[in-house]
């Protein structure tokens, strides 16, 4: 019949068999997916070849940012694996020769006490107190000393890192992690620390021997490391030519 179109389906054909309608032309000849072909004629078919190649670049860029991450996370648990340059690793100060430097501090800390004490003492001699004064200037002067030795230490370390003995060995107590100068709160919990270590006989000093970093007690619950400073960074001398 002349009303019926030759490239339809026929009404007995399976669906299966039946024609799918032919592509319009978009803005360019030829694509079957241009701005002008209908929402329907889009839907369901298969992306071009343009959007697939848009795809795996995307999931190519994913998967290479992720193995990045996994290959740094593998080199921070074993850090030989980088190969990347580092700055030569100073040694840290073992027990001894923290324990000469603190002795040398305490022998500072003494020193300036029983200077001012004796001032005093020779002060308070030439005036007749009763003996409840006495006592009393004597419990006043204890807890002078005690504010003086917790402030000897703070300070030092709070500032500059180094008490006078630290730097005359060319030790340093700095954060474990920036290696910058601690707070005075850390100083002040690093002090309490060294009381703490010092209490059940020096105890908590051991783990300096047998720690990577040498680190105590006192280190662990300020966050701290001693350095050597007295270690500088080689630098690579050129030769003439």
């Amino acid at each position: 019949m002349s009303g019926v179109r030759e490239d339809g389906p026929r009404p007995g054909a399976p669906r299966t068999q039946r024609a799918l309608p032919a592509p319009r032309a978009g803005p360019v000849g030829g694509d079957e997916w241009g701005a002008n072909a209908a929402p329907a004629e889009r839907a369901g078919r298969h992306p071009p070849a343009r959007m697939n190649g848009r795809l795996s670049t995307e999931a190519h860029a994913v998967a290479s940012a992720r193995a990045q991450i996994r290959a740094a996370e593998r080199m921070e648990d074993r850090p030989e694996l980088d190969a990347r340059p580092r700055p030569p690793r100073r040694p840290r100060p073992g027990l001894v020769t923290r324990t000469i430097a603190f002795a040398i501090d305490a022998a500072i800390v003494n020193a300036a006490a029983l200077a001012v004490a004796g001032t005093l003492a020779l002060a308070f001699s030439i005036l007749h107190l009763p003996h409840e004064v006495r006592h009393i200037l004597v419990a006043c002067g204890g807890a002078a000393f005690v504010i003086w030795v917790v402030v000897y230490f703070t300070t030092f370390w709070a500032t500059t890192g180094q008490t006078p003995a630290n730097r005359l060995i060319d030790i340093r107590v700095c954060d474990e992690t920036t290696h910058e100068d601690i707070t005075a709160i850390r100083s002040i919990i690093r002090f309490a620390g060294l009381i703490l270590c010092a209490i059940p006989l020096g105890a908590g000093f051991l783990p300096i021997l047998f720690d990577e970093r040498r680190r105590g007690l006192h280190d662990r619950l300020a966050h701290t490391v001693v350095l050597n400073e007295r270690v500088k960074p080689l630098v690579k001398r050129e030769t003439p030519k």
